[in-house]
């Protein structure tokens, strides 16, 4: 036990044991807890504190700023001027006319397939602010829907509302959330044996392809298996496709001319991203030639670890798709703080799969939940002193998923083989 007279300091790693580090940290949870608080409690006061409107907070920051994005080209469409959607130029001039002009000199670009702008048609006629506020209360609820398909409970919801990555889907007005809840779906879909149905929910996915990677990845290995949701996410794909298309076909033909230069994902502050392509841009800014090989390689060694989690636990469904969720954020180029929001679904699955590892679950657990708590703005304070950052949280997380698959290896066989 901790301060027990065999040991000089409650820091001492050499007499230190497993359980005495849980209880080191189990008592200081208290403090995590208090750290969420008041940082959703001074963002809230940051807010009402603002412009007395709701549009800027404390900082002169437009609250919710990347919501813009999909409530200008829903108000373009409604106003009749779809071809504009993906004028950026245009769109950088309409938005100025949205937001204060002596406060706003950015460009929130629509990016996403031209069906999912249509989404937000309730709402693009509201003022701004209303229209980000009432879809963050959508995606409360349907967090709180998507724990419940998760098979998880209220502490996994509060939980996850103290993860940085939630707060931030929250605070920047991102849809990363709308991830969250179709993975959910999926996931109670699967679970009900439900496979082609699943499929189809998937293909929702569609408005931000590279969260199907894992899934994709997944039906390679277990084809046999998944064929019929691949043929349910064919179908949902072609229905958002061409069943939108006559509606606003001026739209898809900008998001074909907008493609080249999207695919990029060069036009983001590289610090608030989280995986191996921004790593090595924030390491060595100036090595570009080796940026994407050096990516490539991490995504290779990413895809080696499913194959392997896959060999282990192919018939242990809360494992494997926990594994789906995390290859699919660690291979993506576009994996934001906010995308890693989805990280919550691995979370719920798999704080349960290792139930009989308390100690090691909640290591893991909390590295994970301290490193996206901390890495994004020490990531920053680098850049801005010295114009290159090590991205802490892309290493940590590296080590969490490896140090995972020994654990829940060793809670199959403790329960004696997978279960589905």
């Amino acid at each position: 036990m901790l301060g027990s007279a065999d040991s000089a300091s409650p820091l001492n790693v050499n007499t230190m044991t497993r359980e005495s580090v849980v209880d080191f940290l189990r008592d200081r949870v208290y403090l995590a807890k208090l750290a969420a608080i008041i940082l959703w409690v001074c963002y809230a006061l940051s807010i009402l504190l603002g412009d007395g409107y709701g549009t800027f907070n404390l900082k002169g920051e437009v609250n919710g700023a990347d919501h813009l994005a999909w409530y200008t080209a829903a108000r373009l469409i409604a106003e009749g001027h779809p071809d504009k959607v993906y004028d950026y130029d245009y769109v950088a001039r309409y938005q100025h006319d949205l937001v204060p002009k002596e406060r706003w000199n950015s460009l929130m670009a629509y990016r996403n397939p031209p069906f999912y702008a249509l989404l937000y048609l309730p709402t693009c006629q509201l003022p701004f602010t209303v229209s980000w506020a009432l879809w963050c209360l959508i995606y409360l609820v349907w967090l709180r829907l998507a724990v419940r398909w998760l098979g998880g409970d209220r502490r996994d919801f509060l939980w996850l509302l103290t993860f940085f990555p939630t707060f931030t889907a929250f605070s920047y007005g991102q849809n990363s959330l709308i991830s969250f809840t179709i993975l959910a779906a999926t996931y109670r879909l699967l679970k009900d044996d439900r496979i082609f149905y699943a499929g189809l929910i998937a293909g929702l996915l569609w408005f931000k392809p590279p969260m199907l990677t894992g899934l994709v990845l997944w039906g390679l290995l277990d084809f046999r298996r998944f064929w019929p949701a691949a043929l349910g996410v064919l179908l949902t794909g072609l229905i958002l496709t061409l069943g939108t298309y006559p509606i606003v076909p001026e739209v898809w033909d900008g998001f074909i001319r907008s493609l080249t230069g999207n695919v990029k994902f060069d036009n983001f502050e590289q610090f608030k991203m989280h995986n191996p392509l921004a790593f090595f841009r924030l390491l060595a800014p100036d090595a570009k030639a080796w940026h994407w090989p050096l990516a490539a390689v991490c995504a290779l060694l990413a895809i080696a670890w499913f194959v392997r989690v896959w060999r282990v636990h192919r018939c242990d469904l809360p494992v494997m798709f926990g594994a789906v969720v995390f290859v699919t954020l660690w291979g993506s180029p576009h994996a934001l703080i906010y995308e890693w929001s989805v990280l919550g679904v691995t979370a719920v699955l798999w704080w349960r799969k290792l139930a009989t590892d308390a100690p090691a679950r909640f290591v893991l657990f909390g590295t994970a939940w301290l490193a996206f708590f901390l890495s994004t703005h020490f990531a920053e304070m680098q850049v801005n002193n010295t114009g290159r950052a090590v991205q802490v949280s892309v290493p940590i997380l590296a080590a969490v998923a490896v140090f995972a698959l020994k654990f829940l290896a060793r809670d199959s066989a403790a329960q004696g083989g997978g279960v589905q």
